[in-house]
């Protein structure tokens, strides 16, 4: 059974990457055991995320706005970083949970690419919408909790610049780490592409 895989989803503009990847990732929040027909990791426990996004702007008007759509009235609160673009956490309850307490609810981190990285995060996934900073993606996908636990780490994105800058992460350094492994997993890396 294959416990670990890194995943690189390399589409276009307006292939549906982030409204499905967001499915994912609500889908492990709530505990889940399946989305749409394919099963998907038991964790039997709260389970913990990391979304690493280009900014907490960006999030907010994408990915964020994704997650909020497909949770809808299923019971989560956000933290947040200053304003109301700031989202920071998400927690989630997860199905079959009573308490109402959050802390014992799901968790999905925000971590923006210009902002610190992700330590000290014990995950459970890992999902980076675009092309993440090299040092957040090595750190985040560190996170997992130990070997035989699932863990799953996908980065979906429309690569825009070649190498890491100021304009945003490059898409370089990913096929670099994702070589050799189009549409076949190898070294437990997998890189599709639509």
């Amino acid at each position: 059974t294959l416990t670990r895989a890194e995943v690189y989803w390399h589409a276009g503009n307006r292939s549906g990457k982030t409204y499905s990847s967001a499915a994912l990732a609500v889908a492990m929040l709530r505990g889940e055991d399946e989305l749409d027909g394919v099963k998907l990791p038991v964790f039997g426990r709260r389970v913990t995320g990391i979304l690493i996004c280009p900014s907490y702007k960006q999030g907010a008007g994408a990915t964020i706005q994704a997650i909020r759509d497909l949770l809808g009235d299923w019971p989560h609160t956000e933290a947040h970083a200053g304003g109301p673009d700031g989202v920071s956490s998400i927690h989630v309850q997860q199905r079959g949970e009573r308490s109402q307490n959050r802390e014992r609810w799901s968790v999905l981190y925000v971590y923006p690419h210009d902002g610190p990285t992700p330590q000290g995060v014990g995950a459970d996934f890992v999902w980076a919408d675009e092309p993440p900073p090299e040092s957040h993606w090595r750190e985040a996908v560190q996170r997992d909790r130990g070997t035989g636990v699932p863990f799953a780490c996908w980065i979906s994105a429309t690569p825009l610049y070649r190498l890491d800058s100021a304009k945003g992460a490059g898409w370089e350094p990913l096929l670099e780490r994702f070589k050799n492994c189009r549409g076949q997993i190898v070294a437990g890396r997998l890189r599709l592409q639509s």
